[in-house]
Parts: structure tokens; C-alpha cells; sequence
């Protein structure tokens, strides 16, 4: 949003995410910017100065790549769009076959169509049926034949045992920090989630979110 013409004037696609693709970025922001046009939504009157924080935020982490002021973290920049559309997606913790898919699949823009305005959980399930956890490509299989659970590849293995030493390392800097140099306090042991683009972890609640 240029200074003093937001919301009535807005570039989109310029965020480039390090993995995931624009188009995606763009369609979330699109619906953001739709939502603010319909006076669904109102932007925050410091939007200026929360763009600043979040740009030096990058700068900081991404320390070799100053150069490239459009990259941006996926995941986290998805999270933090899809907070102020009010579509981020809940863990599906009653689900267990789904809360896998939610912990090691892709971060596809489908999962953003869960809940709020404009969702279509249905397109959600027609992209994950697709794609389930006992086929070839996630567990080992003969072409459309599927197996059991138990019988995942190590692809799977590995996502969920990433996922889980991410959050023990999180939590061991809940426990650290203060105890860590105050210059880098924010960014040890920390997911980029809870570094950049506004995402703030507020207790350790917060990793069972993500």
C-alpha cells in the first residue's frame, strides 16, 4: 500500500517466498485486499510502520541475502495474511490421519480455504484425498495400491521427527532465554515463524498452532 493512498491502491505479487510460489502469496493478499475493499476489514492505522519492522525483521534474519528485499518466508508470511483474513487454518487434532497431512504436507494454499471468508473445506478434502498418506509417493507402494500406516516411508518418518525436534528445540529457548545474549534473544532456537512477519509466540501454547 503506497503512503496515503491505502487501501484504495496496492501492489500485489511482489513478495517472493525462499519456497512456495507467488501466486499463492498473491491470491491470499488478494483476498485480504478484497475484504478491505468491501469494509470487511480494516487496515492498521501504523501499516506503514509495521512494514518497516517486519522489512528490518528479514533484513536481520536472512543476514547474507541483503540484497533481496522481496523474499519473505512462506510459511510464515502465509501464516500472518491469513490471520488478518481470518482463514488460518486450525490444527485438525481430532483427525489423526488429517493432523498428519497437516504436519508434513506441503503448505498449499488449499489449506487456507478451511475456514473464514470464502472457504470451501471441500476443495480442501479433494486436494488432500488426492494425496493420501498410504500411496506412492509417501508411503512405498505399487501404484495405486495402499498400505497401512505403519508401513510409511521414510519421508514421513523423518517430517515427524523434524517437527518434533524443531519444538524441543523451541521450548529449550522458552527455557534459555534468559540466559541468551540480548542482541540475538529473538532469533535462538526460534522457528522463522515466530521471528518474521509479525508472527509472535506467547506461550509455548503457540507451537501446537503451527
Amino acid at each position: 500500500f503506497p503512503p496515503g493512498h491505502a487501501p484504495r491502491l496496492a501492489f500485489l505479487g511482489w513478495a517472493r517466498g525462499h519456497q512456495g510460489g507467488i501466486p499463492q502469496m498473491a491470491e491470499l493478499l488478494a483476498r485480504y485486499l478484497a475484504l478491505l475493499l468491501a469494509g470487511d476489514r480494516v487496515l492498521p492505522p501504523n501499516y506503514a510502520d509495521l512494514a518497516l519492522a517486519e522489512a528490518a525483521a528479514e533484513t536481520r534474519f536472512f543476514v547474507n541475502s541483503p540484497h533481496l528485499d522481496a523474499l519473505v518466508d512462506y510459511p510464515a508470511f502465509m501464516d500472518s495474511v491469513a490471520a488478518l483474513v481470518g482463514c488460518k487454518p486450525p490444527p485438525p487434532y481430532l483427525r489423526p490421519l488429517r493432523f498428519l497431512q497437516y504436519y508434513t504436507y506441503p503448505l498449499w494454499p488449499y489449506w487456507y480455504r478451511l475456514v473464514g471468508p470464502g472457504a470451501k473445506p471441500h476443495c480442501l478434502d479433494a486436494v488432500l484425498d488426492r494425496f493420501p498418506l498410504a500411496t506412492k509417493g509417501i508411503a512405498m507402494s505399487n501404484p495405486g495400491v495402499a498400505l497401512p500406516l505403519l508401513h510409511a516411508s521414510p519421508f514421513l518418518l523423518i517430517a515427524l521427527l523434524q517437527a518434533a525436534l524443531q519444538k524441543l528445540l523451541t521450548l529449550l529457548g522458552l527455557l534459555l532465554y534468559p540466559c541468551l545474549p540480548a542482541t540475538h534473544r529473538d532469533l535462538f532456537f526460534k522457528p522463522k515463524h515466530f521471528v518474521l512477519h509479525g508472527n509472535f509466540m506467547r506461550s509455548p501454547r503457540d507451537l501446537l498452532h503451527t
